[in-house]
């Protein structure tokens, strides 16, 4: 079940905490130090696809 979702992933795949980490880490380094009101989405392009997805 888990093969058939991650198939419907644009980026294949279904991601980990890690992923989230990463962002996490990044966003409290100085890198990120002017980011601002920023929505996320770490879901491999699911949601930029999802009105299609039934």
């Amino acid at each position: 079940m888990r093969d058939m979702a991650a198939k419907q992933y644009p980026l294949k795949g279904i991601g980990d905490a890690e992923h989230v980490a990463d962002l996490m880490v990044w966003l409290l380094s100085e890198s990120a130090a002017r980011v601002t009101g920023q929505i996320w989405a770490i879901d491999g392009g699911f949601s930029s696809i999802r009105p299609v997805v039934k």
